[in-house]
């Protein structure tokens, strides 16, 4: 469990670092250091919590709502990049495929909702009117200030 519980630690600390706030206020040209560290860590996050739920026994399903969660947060944050900088890449479509996965998210883990007040999730589900009827440029901007002011999710201990 120590393993476990470091590498949710570890994905925590990615997402921080990626979502300071000095590296996002910085002029386009400067945009490739910030967004090369920003999409490394979308990364690794998605592999850490993929080894997290797949790789350990007796992963309870609080855990694995919460390894959901920090992936969903990752997905944001990949979204963010890609939409600031791919050129040629359809970014309705990407915000779009986003959204379903809130909404798959929601549909899956209903009855954990209310065990996440305050969390990212959470303030999506709000906002969801808002970013379905929303330009991917304003999604972005709506994902990055959402990511940046939610709480993360504690994990569970076991119990002995």
């Amino acid at each position: 469990m120590a393993d476990f519980s470091a590498a949710y630690l570890r994905c925590q600390l990615l997402l921080i670092k990626a979502l300071q706030e000095k590296l996002w206020n910085v002029a386009a040209p400067l945009y490739v250091k910030q967004n090369a560290l920003a999409s490394a860590a979308a990364r690794q996050i998605m592999e850490e919590t993929y080894k997290m739920e797949f790789m350990y026994s007796n992963v309870e399903h609080r855990q694995v709502v919460i390894i959901h969660h920090m992936r969903l947060q990752a997905k944001a944050l990949q979204l963010i990049v890609t939409v600031r900088t791919a050129r040629g890449v359809e970014p309705l479509g990407i915000c779009e495929k986003f959204l379903q996965e809130v909404d798959c998210f929601q549909r899956c883990f209903i009855s954990e909702l209310p065990h996440m007040q305050g969390s990212f999730v959470d303030k999506l589900l709000d906002l969801m009117p808002r970013l379905v009827t929303s330009k991917p440029s304003e999604v972005v901007k709506i994902l990055r200030v959402t990511l940046r002011q939610s709480n993360f999710l504690c994990l569970p201990l076991p119990e002995k």
